[in-house]
């Protein structure tokens, strides 16, 4: 792809090269680093990007698990409330019982 041939169907668009770090598209990029074109084009060159991303989903990850601990638990103690639409879409036994309907249709119960 020669780069002035591919600026008129990009602009105004993000491009983001994942071989950068490999030399990909050497005509378009700098590697390493972030630029906008002269028409437009926003370039991303990011360098090993793979390390980056068990780092950032883990983080993301432990984010959304002390969230959701910290609106189920009250006092030091987890309350269930089954009208909570989140604590109902993640519950899958109450007291005994399989409470999820999709857990339910899966074992073939039709206990609510």
């Amino acid at each position: 792809m020669a780069g002035h041939l591919a600026w008129p169907r990009l602009v105004g668009m993000v491009m983001a090269v994942l071989t950068a770090d490999r030399g990909g598209y050497r005509e378009l990029i700098r590697p390493g680093e972030n630029f906008t074109s002269d028409s437009g084009v926003i370039i991303l060159g990011p360098l090993d990007l793979p390390c980056t991303v068990p780092a950032h989903a883990s983080l993301m990850y432990a984010n959304n698990v002390a969230n959701f601990l910290l609106h189920v638990c009250r006092d030091g103690q987890i309350d269930v409330q089954t009208q909570d639409e989140v604590v109902v879409g993640t519950l899958v036994t109450c007291d005994g019982r399989v409470v999820h309907k999709r857990v339910r249709k899966v074992l073939g119960s039709a206990e609510s």
